[in-house]
């Protein structure tokens, strides 16, 4: 468990919106909330903080992570393209008809990152031989 300092979070979406160049009306219009919506999650004097299906949109529209925003630990900015997987997985996750995704990423999370990686490398030969069976 961590301390969560909603300072860490604020100037953290900040710092990510204006590293992209996104506006608040901008974000918030992706997002599908009100302006006000926002400015009350961005206030650190507020103790409003957005669900987490709301982070998981906040975190692929910012190409940032999930922890950067919450803690200000990992990567401020995220390839677009490698956000849309991270993005699609943490959607399945949140799915509680596929249970499973939330299992691997437990386990997935708690690995350092090389290992992650390697396990990524064998997931994707893995697909692969199973796609070059299914045309055979």
């Amino acid at each position: 468990m961590f301390d969560f300092d909603k300072g860490v979070f604020v100037d953290t979406v900040t710092e990510s919106m204006e590293l992209q160049g996104i506006t608040k009306d901008e974000l918030s219009e992706a997002l599908g909330i009100g302006r006000r919506s926002l400015d009350n999650y961005l206030n650190k004097d507020a103790k409003e903080l957005p669900k987490i299906p709301l982070l998981v949109k906040m975190v692929g529209h910012l190409n940032t992570s999930l922890a950067r925003i919450l803690v200000g630990r990992g990567p401020l900015y995220i390839d677009p393209k490698s956000n849309r997987t991270i993005y699609g997985l943490l959607e399945k996750l949140l799915d509680n008809e596929q249970p499973a995704y939330r299992a691997a990423v437990n386990m997935l999370v708690s690995l350092p990152h090389e290992d992650v990686e390697h396990i990524i490398e064998h997931l994707e030969l893995y697909v692969a031989r199973k796609q070059r069976q299914g045309d055979n």
